[in-house]
């Protein structure tokens, strides 16, 4: 196995809490500890919009400052950066690197358009399908010839059978230590688990 220490770049869109965000920060943060050089670029943070102004006017109720980054990332410090603008990361915007990672399917199809010199394109996708999500379009950045990443086999065998392109599979495992019994300092009582139900 080599030593040999990597310059790796995420792309990602607006992490915030959800558990896809975690993963990308836990392998970001793995592979700073293993002495690699990582940086996570993400979407500006969004400003009010004009429709979210007026409501804020009439209800009087203000809007939520959106909050700088999920707190996920907070342990990369300045090696989780916002891009300079809204909408596809520009060469200009970005450090040159050994591997270029996307991470949703908004970003897959931006890095593969990148110089090579931006590192070798990788997409890790994790799930695809949810709300709102055309799934045509999500479909097509399987055939980008970036090297794909998921995990789990049956999405493994969906990009392969739509690429023709070999996808590896890698786990995404549960932090122990993040689900311990410990007391938490924002809530008393038992411990709650809570699940997503849908009809759909």
């Amino acid at each position: 196995m080599s030593d040999r220490k990597l310059r790796i770049t995420f792309i990602t869109e607006r992490p915030g809490l959800s558990g896809g965000a975690r993963v990308i920060a836990d392998y970001a943060n793995a592979l700073l500890d293993n002495g690699h050089d990582v940086r996570v670029f993400a979407q500006p943070v969004q400003t009010p919009t004009l429709k979210q102004k007026i409501r804020a006017a009439v209800t009087g109720k203000p809007v939520q400052p959106a909050r700088h980054a999920s707190p996920f990332f907070d342990k990369l410090g300045d090696r989780f950066q916002r891009l300079p603008s809204a909408g596809p990361a520009r060469a200009t915007d970005l450090p040159d690197a050994d591997i270029i990672v996307a991470n949703f399917w908004t970003t897959a199809e931006p890095v593969a358009a990148l110089p090579a010199t931006k590192g070798v394109k990788v997409y890790f996708m994790q799930d695809y399908g949810a709300e709102g999500q055309p799934i045509d379009d999500v479909r097509k950045t399987w055939r980008l010839g970036l090297k794909t990443i998921t995990v789990n086999a049956a999405l493994k065998a969906q990009v392969e059978a739509a690429s023709g392109d070999i996808v590896r599979v890698v786990s995404c495992g549960v932090d122990p230590l993040f689900a311990r019994k410990q007391s938490r300092s924002f809530r008393n009582g038992p411990p709650t688990a809570g699940f997503v139900f849908s009809n759909n």
